[in-house]
């Protein structure tokens, strides 16, 4: 079966040209914005059909069972997913990925296995089980002194989910609930408490709007520990910005709570509001935040220590911003004042800072998308430098005062994410502080990964020109000696791309990733085109807005290069979600640089993102379609509207999930029903009826479509799921390009 050409309707959206006044779009296949229709879920049953019998096919069963085999080896896997978080017993709580589970754990283990990295000689006991537990945990976090454990797990997979209690010492799960909670933009893996009272959170009914259909504006609300969720209080909200997203943080004196109030691309401003000592459950915190700590500066703030000050003129809260290419800044609630203290650096990103042992503070640096660490003096006098690290990218950092350890956690392409520990040495007492070396942190008895790793893996980083003479970093990595570029050539090449929000692509692991270059023999192309965080804000906002094409540009010469250095003879370009719209927009404009595009939950139909479950979310990344001028820089290259009959573009398989709230499946299926259109038409619409039946075959055998149901968004997905939508791709990647795998 080849799927079937969706019927094509006549209704045409209008936009407002500032070059041609109105104009009317065709929208064909507006029919499928209703997902849930009998035709749309028609039109998906017969693409899935046509998927599955084109990867049923018994040339790929040798394939197949490599691929199954690698996956059952790297079940066994285990991925830190976070920082250790202290209990009052001098326990740790670590939350760890795969062995075998479905959904990851948490584990309370003790201060031999994570501080000294000591083999423990059993399993630590499971504090929380996420296959049980109401699904995948997005943020956690320990109250004040350990008491209370707070846990946000998602719904359906989505950015939404449900705020759970834990009683710590009976082990008890407390009655409160709290519902429609939405993750914040900003990542972030915490829950914010006040003190052991109750914490933050934003609450965002996902299926409610305002009259004139608008999303119903996020509230800032507090929850005390015993309440009911409708007595909460909301401590924040503003109507006039439905768009806007807010999170409280608390000082570590538990004085103030400082409201970050930011919009999708996490650039916002930092108020503060003085605690007012409330303690009854009837007592209503009634913050004011009057005072602006980031005096109107759009760039990201983070809240990462204090400092005590020994002259009597109060604590000095600290912050890191990302403004400027990032910078540490003090903030002194008494005089208001806010000042620099490790002023930014041209030539380095930084990526993130904590304050550490005594007011030093601890700053993770990037130098070309690798990082290093510098530890600063309370007046930001330069310390000691380690860029001799066992790992070369940092997830997170954290420091625990009780243990004086700095926690740290990695990545890399070539295995999961590991937990390191050092000790901060202040030798003699009251001399500065140094870090000393990290040590890999030991959570179990044995490892049970070496069969699931592909020991021979290694990355080297390369430099390539865009259009413009930019250089852009990107990361290959493949088994040795692949990596080399003589030998390249053999394999498929995966380009990867995101180029979104000003997320960095950092060297990350994935098992699909693992499968393509062990099993399949090709090698992983990550390239950090223009769009992403890698050099701080600046990289961002050179491919924002009326600047989208640069981003295309990167992409562009990333595939030639990979052809004309590494001498690459078969390219496969990836993108997701927001990488998902950029991959579509490279392919349209070059289709003769990729051999095959796996675009998984992109948002391909950008011009009508906002009647698809996106709303504005990206319009500082790619415009606001409803504003003449950036309607006419998105339609040059929004790629459902420059497909084009009689171009030849290569496989294309789309990947979505059915419950996905923030992009919707709509996009992939009007983009698969659109591509099967243009080729239809030949290579001219009055071309031969004998000639469009021959391309309407040869493309339905090259463009698949799976929507996976009750899949949502992000990273909340199943692992199960996740292997399985692994294993399909690659199957697929073999068959389209002839690849042999032995």
């Amino acid at each position: 079966m080849a799927g079937h050409q969706a019927h094509r309707s006549n209704h045409a959206t209008v936009f407002k040209s500032a070059r041609h006044g109105s104009v009317s779009l065709a929208d064909p296949y507006h029919w499928m914005t209703d997902v849930t229709s009998p035709e749309t879920q028609a039109f998906i049953e017969a693409e899935s059909e046509a998927t599955t019998e084109y990867l049923d096919d018994p040339k790929l069963e040798a394939t197949r069972r490599r691929l199954q085999q690698k996956l059952l080896s790297m079940w066994e896997l285990s991925a830190v997913r976070e920082l250790p978080k202290r209990l009052p017993n001098g326990d740790y709580i670590v939350r760890v990925a795969g062995r075998a589970s479905e959904h990851p754990r948490s584990y309370q283990t003790n201060t031999d296995a994570i501080v000294n990295c000591k083999t423990p000689e059993h399993d630590p006991a499971i504090f929380f089980d996420e296959l049980s537990g109401g699904g995948a945990i997005m943020a956690s976090s320990l109250s004040k002194t350990s008491r209370y454990w707070a846990f946000l797990t998602s719904t359906d997979g989505s950015d939404w989910g449900v705020v759970r209690f834990k009683d710590v010492n009976s082990g008890n799960i407390l009655e409160d609930e709290l519902v429609d909670v939405k993750l914040a933009h900003k990542p972030s893996s915490i829950i914010n408490w006040l003190g052991d009272q109750g914490v933050f959170y934003l609450h965002c009914p996902r299926d409610f709007a305002e009259d004139d259909g608008t999303p119903v504006p996020p509230t800032l609300r507090f929850h005390r520990i015993g309440a009911k969720q409708g007595a909460d209080e909301a401590v924040y909200r503003d109507p006039s910005q439905p768009l806007q997203t807010f999170k409280a943080e608390v000082s570590l004196d538990g004085e103030y709570v400082f409201l970050d109030i930011y919009d999708k691309s996490r650039s916002g401003t930092v108020s503060a509001a003085p605690v007012n000592g409330a303690t009854e459950p009837s007592d209503k915190l009634n913050l004011q935040f009057s005072t602006r700590v980031s005096c109107g500066v759009e760039a990201e703030w983070d809240y990462i220590g204090i400092q005590q000050d020994d002259q009597g003129s109060g604590a000095a809260h600290i912050f890191w911003t990302s403004q400027d290419n990032g910078k540490v800044m003090s903030y002194t609630p008494e005089t208001a004042e806010l000042k620099p203290l490790v002023p930014s650096s041209p030539e380095l990103t930084m990526v993130t800072a904590k304050v550490i042992h005594e007011g030093y503070i601890a700053v993770v640096y990037s130098v070309d998308v690798q990082h290093q660490i510098r530890v600063l003096s309370p007046t930001g006098e330069p310390v000691q430098t380690l860029d001799r690290l066992p790992f070369s990218t940092i997830v997170d950092l954290s420091y625990d005062a009780d243990a004086a350890a700095v926690f740290v956690l990695d990545s890399s392409f070539c295995r999961p994410p590991q937990l390191w520990s050092a000790r901060v040495i202040s030798d003699p007492p009251g001399s500065r502080p140094e870090i000393a070396d990290f040590r890999n942190a030991q959570l179990f008895p044995h490892a049970r990964d070496e069969d699931g790793l592909t020991p021979s893996l290694q990355t080297r980083q390369v430099f390539y020109e865009s259009a413009d003479r930019t250089k852009i970093p990107m990361f290959l990595t493949s088994r040795e000696p692949d990596v080399n570029p003589d030998s390249a050539a053999a394999a498929p090449v995966l380009l990867y791309i995101y180029g979104g929000f000003g997320l960095s692509v950092i060297p990350h692991f994935r098992p699909d990733f693992s499968m393509f270059m062990d099993v399949v023999g090709g090698t992983l192309a990550v390239a950090n085109v223009r769009g992403g965080g890698e050099y701080g804000h600046a990289w961002y906002a050179a491919a924002c807005g009326g600047k989208r094409q640069r981003l295309f540009d990167d992409v562009h010469a990333a595939a030639r290069y990979l052809r004309d250095v590494v001498g690459a003879r078969k390219v496969v370009l990836m993108g997701e979600s927001m990488g998902g719209l950029n991959a579509a927009a490279a392919m349209v404009q070059r289709p003769q640089l990729f051999d095959a595009v796996i675009l998984n939950a992109g948002v391909l139909d950008v011009l009508r993102r906002g009647e698809l479950g996106l709303g504005l979310y990206g319009v500082v990344d790619v415009g606001d379609e409803k504003v003449p001028d950036d309607f006419d820089a998105m339609y040059e290259w929004a790629p459902l509207e420059r497909l084009r009959p009689g171009t030849r573009y290569p496989p294309v398989l789309l990947t979505s999930g059915s419950a996905d709230k923030l992009v919707s499946c709509a996009h992939s299926c009007k983009f698969t029903a659109a591509m099967k259109h243009v080729a239809s038409l030949g290579p001219g619409a009055a071309g031969r009826e004998e000639d469009r039946d021959r391309a309407v075959e040869s493309t339905q055998s090259v463009v698949h479509l799976r929507i996976i149901q009750d899949l949502g968004h992000g990273g909340n997905v199943p692992t199960k799921v996740k292997a399985l939508m692994g294993l399909e791709r690659w199957l697929w990647v073999c068959k389209v390009l002839a690849v042999e795998v032995v």
